[in-house]
Protein backbone atom coordinates (compact mmCIF):
# COMPACT_ATOMS: atom_id res chain seq x y z
CA UNK A 1 0.00 0.00 0.00
CA UNK A 2 1.07 3.70 -0.95
CA UNK A 3 2.07 5.93 1.96
CA UNK A 4 1.04 9.54 0.92
CA UNK A 5 2.67 12.61 2.35
CA UNK A 6 0.96 15.82 3.09
CA UNK A 7 2.91 19.40 3.52
CA UNK A 8 -0.09 20.70 5.99
CA UNK A 9 -0.34 23.11 8.64
CA UNK A 10 -0.86 25.93 5.72
CA UNK A 11 -4.34 26.36 6.70
CA UNK A 12 -5.03 23.25 9.01
CA UNK A 13 -8.76 23.37 7.55
CA UNK A 14 -7.06 22.68 3.97
CA UNK A 15 -4.91 19.95 5.60
CA UNK A 16 -7.63 18.27 7.37
CA UNK A 17 -9.87 18.13 4.09
CA UNK A 18 -7.07 16.83 2.11
CA UNK A 19 -6.98 13.85 4.83
CA UNK A 20 -11.37 13.38 4.73
CA UNK A 21 -11.11 13.30 0.99
CA UNK A 22 -8.25 10.69 0.94
CA UNK A 23 -9.50 8.46 3.57
CA UNK A 24 -13.67 9.30 2.46
CA UNK A 25 -12.06 7.91 -1.52
CA UNK A 26 -10.14 5.04 0.13
CA UNK A 27 -13.61 3.95 1.40
CA UNK A 28 -15.57 4.39 -1.87
CA UNK A 29 -13.10 2.04 -3.61
CA UNK A 30 -14.17 -0.69 -1.25
CA UNK A 31 -10.84 -0.91 0.80
CA UNK A 32 -10.95 -1.54 4.80
CA UNK A 33 -8.99 0.18 7.39
CA UNK A 34 -7.76 3.82 6.29
CA UNK A 35 -4.35 4.33 4.48
CA UNK A 36 -1.13 5.57 5.35
CA UNK A 37 -0.73 8.86 5.61
CA UNK A 38 1.96 11.28 7.13
CA UNK A 39 1.35 14.84 7.43
CA UNK A 40 4.26 17.38 7.62
CA UNK A 41 2.81 20.19 9.87
CA UNK A 42 4.79 23.56 8.24
CA UNK A 43 4.43 26.93 9.78
CA UNK A 44 1.87 28.93 7.54
CA UNK A 45 3.22 32.50 8.76
CA UNK A 46 6.92 31.58 7.74
CA UNK A 47 5.95 30.37 4.55
CA UNK A 48 3.36 33.71 3.42
CA UNK A 49 6.76 35.84 4.69
CA UNK A 50 9.13 33.96 2.75
CA UNK A 51 6.88 33.87 -0.04
CA UNK A 52 6.58 37.68 -0.16
CA UNK A 53 10.22 38.22 -0.68
CA UNK A 54 12.34 35.22 -0.75
CA UNK A 55 12.10 32.89 -3.43
CA UNK A 56 15.14 30.65 -2.72
CA UNK A 57 14.12 30.40 1.08
CA UNK A 58 10.58 29.44 0.09
CA UNK A 59 11.91 26.58 -2.10
CA UNK A 60 14.56 25.05 0.40
CA UNK A 61 11.73 25.56 3.56
CA UNK A 62 9.60 23.12 1.33
CA UNK A 63 12.31 21.27 0.39
CA UNK A 64 12.78 20.64 3.94
CA UNK A 65 9.62 19.42 5.16
CA UNK A 66 9.60 17.36 1.44
CA UNK A 67 13.07 15.52 2.71
CA UNK A 68 11.10 15.04 6.28
CA UNK A 69 8.16 13.35 4.34
CA UNK A 70 10.78 11.12 2.37
CA UNK A 71 12.11 10.46 5.77
CA UNK A 72 9.27 8.81 6.56
CA UNK A 73 9.02 6.53 4.06
CA UNK A 74 6.27 8.20 1.90
CA UNK A 75 6.20 7.20 -1.50
CA UNK A 76 4.31 10.24 -2.84
CA UNK A 77 3.13 13.97 -1.29
CA UNK A 78 0.98 16.94 -1.69
CA UNK A 79 1.46 20.27 -0.95
CA UNK A 80 -2.27 21.01 0.83
CA UNK A 81 -2.48 24.88 -0.45
CA UNK A 82 -1.90 27.25 -3.06
CA UNK A 83 1.11 29.13 -1.57
CA UNK A 84 3.31 26.49 -2.29
CA UNK A 85 2.59 26.00 -5.84
CA UNK A 86 4.42 29.38 -7.15
CA UNK A 87 7.78 26.87 -6.49
CA UNK A 88 6.06 23.90 -7.21
CA UNK A 89 8.18 23.49 -10.55
CA UNK A 90 11.34 24.04 -8.78
CA UNK A 91 10.12 21.32 -5.67
CA UNK A 92 9.64 19.00 -8.72
CA UNK A 93 12.44 19.19 -9.93
CA UNK A 94 14.53 18.67 -6.84
CA UNK A 95 12.72 15.87 -4.66
CA UNK A 96 13.29 12.31 -5.55
CA UNK A 97 9.37 12.24 -4.50
CA UNK A 98 6.70 12.26 -6.89
CA UNK A 99 4.55 15.40 -6.23
CA UNK A 100 0.89 16.12 -6.97
CA UNK A 101 0.32 19.25 -8.15
CA UNK A 102 -3.50 20.71 -7.19
CA UNK A 103 -3.28 23.08 -9.51
CA UNK A 104 -2.60 20.48 -12.46
CA UNK A 105 -5.62 18.21 -11.04
CA UNK A 106 -8.48 21.22 -10.40
CA UNK A 107 -7.17 21.30 -14.74
CA UNK A 108 -8.44 18.44 -15.39
CA UNK A 109 -11.48 18.18 -13.14
CA UNK A 110 -11.76 21.61 -15.02
CA UNK A 111 -11.91 19.82 -18.20
CA UNK A 112 -13.48 17.15 -17.90
CA UNK A 113 -16.46 19.20 -16.20
CA UNK A 114 -16.55 21.73 -19.10
CA UNK A 115 -16.40 18.35 -21.21
CA UNK A 116 -19.62 17.09 -19.72
CA UNK A 117 -21.31 20.23 -19.39
CA UNK A 118 -20.83 20.93 -22.97
CA UNK A 119 -21.75 17.64 -23.70
CA UNK A 120 -25.13 18.82 -21.78
CA UNK A 121 -25.81 21.99 -23.42
CA UNK A 122 -25.37 20.01 -26.86
CA UNK A 123 -28.26 17.41 -25.59
CA UNK A 124 -30.12 20.28 -24.61
CA UNK A 125 -29.96 22.02 -27.62
CA UNK A 126 -30.33 19.38 -29.79
CA UNK A 127 -33.84 18.74 -27.97
CA UNK A 128 -34.63 22.11 -27.91
CA UNK A 129 -34.33 22.71 -31.55
CA UNK A 130 -36.68 19.19 -32.02
CA UNK A 131 -38.95 20.67 -30.74
CA UNK A 132 -38.88 23.88 -31.98
CA UNK A 133 -39.61 21.89 -34.94
CA UNK A 134 -42.16 19.83 -33.90
CA UNK A 135 -44.10 22.51 -32.57
CA UNK A 136 -43.78 24.65 -35.78
CA UNK A 137 -45.15 21.71 -38.19
CA UNK A 138 -47.77 21.50 -35.29
CA UNK A 139 -48.87 24.96 -35.58
CA UNK A 140 -48.68 24.95 -39.46
CA UNK A 141 -50.65 21.87 -39.65
CA UNK A 142 -53.51 23.21 -37.70
CA UNK A 143 -54.00 26.55 -39.45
Amino acid sequence: MARVGLVGGLGPESTVDYYRRIIEGWKQRGRTGTPSIVIDSIDAQQLLGLSRDDRHGLIEYLMASLTRLEGAGVDFAALTANTPHLVFDDLAARSSLPLISIVDVCAQEARRRATRASACLERSSRWMRRSIRRSSHATASTS
